[in-house]
């Protein structure tokens, strides 16, 4: 299924539907999701938004059972030639957990990935993706480090491929082919 011209807003697990594959000149946003919902972004291709491929924001915010949290997984997932960043992810409320897994962002004018984590009790995990030819790599704009493993990012403009965050684990900066 395509989707062309208008976004993906989703607040609820209710709001996101696994049927999606291709998004056209639309962004997704997971936004103020809550409770102990696993929302899930899983094989999609989005290209050519106006603004992000996919952001991420307020995960929990305030909405939080005692105990509870959130987890956002993007799996298997391309996002291209978007006008923004390929994916935005901001978290700032604990026990939320983010994890961007198996993601290619690749010739995203502002970057590939924006981070801004602030509480030290959630998690933003970031591993086996691949951020390549965007205005700029892997950039923490504020806050506590993403975990990263196993990711390439590689010929981001002027060498800005890893911008206020650790390479991690088993990470490299090559191109594969």
């Amino acid at each position: 299924m395509s989707h062309s011209g208008r976004g993906l807003t989703v607040q609820s697990e209710a709001d996101l539907s696994s049927s999606f594959s291709t998004f056209s000149e639309s962004t997704v946003e997971l936004l103020g999701l809550s409770g102990d919902g696993a929302y899930e972004v899983i094989g999609c291709e989005l290209a050519s938004a106006a603004g992000d491929g996919i952001r991420i924001d307020d995960i929990d915010r305030n909405n939080v059972p005692d105990g509870g949290s959130a987890r956002v997984t993007v799996r298997d997932t391309v996002v291209r030639r978007v006008a923004s960043w390929g994916i935005r992810a901001y978290q700032d409320h604990r026990d939320a957990r983010v994890v961007l897994d198996h993601v290619s962002a690749w010739r995203n004018t502002a970057g590939g990935l924006l981070i801004h984590r602030l509480s030290p009790e959630s998690e933003i995990r970031i591993t086996s993706s691949l951020v390549a030819e965007n205005g700029q790599g892997i950039y923490l704009s504020a806050g506590l480090l993403p975990v990263l493993s196993h990711n390439d990012v590689w010929s981001n403009d002027g060498g800005r491929d890893w911008r206020g965050v650790d390479r991690g684990d088993g990470s490299i900066s090559l191109n594969p082919l």
